[in-house]
């Protein structure tokens, strides 16, 4: 096997078995059919193939079953025309859908296949967060919001016609529903239930 300190290639191609280089390598367009092994640096005017002769330009280019390691690590993969990232964590299809911890997504975006509990923690500017599990919404910020966009104007159903919930349970120490931040209907812990006041005194039966 040939081994030079330095390898330029300038005009046409460079067709080798195999090559190892100690120092620096440059050039235009190199097809190593085997192996190569640089312990220096790598320049490349124009692009890389990595299991193809197809070469675009600033680019690196992996055949339909191509990956790239960091140490012994899959760190990037493609298979046809999907994209891996770090052995399977993420999966990104031809036609854009996304998994996180799933390889066959079937929606825009899919977090986990099913098999565990998953959760996703969005967090606020004061280290609050609401986190998206399975099974529904945990919140740990001490005034959490479901609220629309414009005042006034939208609508919040909570089932419908034709999908109803079959039970409807709320459980809080108080409740109260307001308009423009002034409750209209109190319910406080003890079950007394005020119209127009927060300090009902009376239960209603």
């Amino acid at each position: 096997m040939p081994n030079w300190k330095k390898l330029i290639v300038s005009g046409s191609d460079a067709n080798l078995n195999s090559l190892n280089i100690t120092t620096d390598l440059t050039g235009s367009n190199a097809l190593i059919t085997n192996d190569l092994d640089v312990l220096g640096n790598v320049t490349v005017g124009t692009g890389i193939g990595v299991g193809t002769t197809t070469i675009y330009s600033n680019s690196i280019n992996l055949n339909n079953s191509g990956t790239v390691r960091i140490g012994n690590a899959e760190f990037l993969s493609k298979s046809s025309n999907d994209l891996s990232i770090y052995q399977n964590k993420i999966t990104i299809q031809q036609g854009g859908n996304v998994g996180i911890g799933n390889t066959s997504p079937s929606y825009n975006l899919v977090v986990g296949d099913g098999t565990t509990d998953t959760e996703s923690r969005f967090y606020h500017n004061d280290a609050s967060y609401t986190s998206v599990r399975g099974f529904g919404l945990y919140m740990s910020r001490t005034n959490s919001y479901i609220r629309p966009i414009n005042d006034g104007s939208q609508t919040l159903y909570i089932g419908t016609d034709s999908k109803t919930w079959g039970t409807l349970s709320a459980d809080a120490n108080t409740f109260t529903l307001n308009r423009d931040g002034n409750s209209r209907l109190y319910i406080n812990s003890a079950g007394n239930v005020g119209i127009g006041t927060t300090s009902p005194v009376l239960s209603y039966t």
